[in-house]
């Protein structure tokens, strides 16, 4: 039976990209199964919806108040009998109703130069473009972080550094 995995996207969809590419794969056991964007322009809605995926926008434009939006994240997730919520590039903060229905079920990907290198307009390939501006060094390859997400810090699993593992 196939895990059924929602992706949380704010942008771009880099990591959606390779989550839907793995998950092509004839050996894999998960499957995407929802994409909720808190921006409706973004590229990971139009990537999901080119691959047939269902896909919703649903962010404080949709949703004024605060508890609305995580009531309909939940029930979208619920009624996609989604059993995985991973965070890709996802810039808003849940819900607490989502985060305990989901407590221990949602992973949160972001590359190893975060959090230390975040702030405003550090997303994506931009992190790793500035971090050596700000006086860092970048080796070849970084590290994957794997925070659990809650309601307070991220519970993290740190790999070594190298390539990230495929499903």
């Amino acid at each position: 039976m196939l895990l059924k995995v929602a992706v949380l996207a704010s942008h771009t969809g880099s990591n959606l990209h390779a989550l839907t590419s793995a998950a092509a794969r004839p050996y894999c056991s998960f499957a995407v199964a929802l994409v909720i964007s808190s921006n409706s322009t973004s590229g990971a809605l139009a990537h999901t919806r080119e691959l047939g995926i269902p896909a919703l926008h649903l962010s404080g434009r949709t949703h004024p108040e605060p508890d609305q939006l995580d009531h309909a994240m939940l029930a979208a997730l619920r009624e996609h009998r989604i059993g995985l919520v991973v965070t890709a590039g996802y810039m808003k903060k849940i819900g607490p109703v989502t985060l305990n229905a989901y407590a221990g079920h949602i992973l949160n990907i972001h590359p190893s130069l975060l959090p230390r290198h975040g702030g405003p307009g550090m997303r994506g390939r931009s992190t790793c473009r500035r971090a050596p501006r700000r006086g860092r060094r970048i080796v070849q390859r970084s590290g994957s972080v794997l925070p659990y997400a809650s309601g307070r810090a991220c519970r993290t699993t740190r790999r070594r550094p190298g390539r990230s593992p495929r499903w």
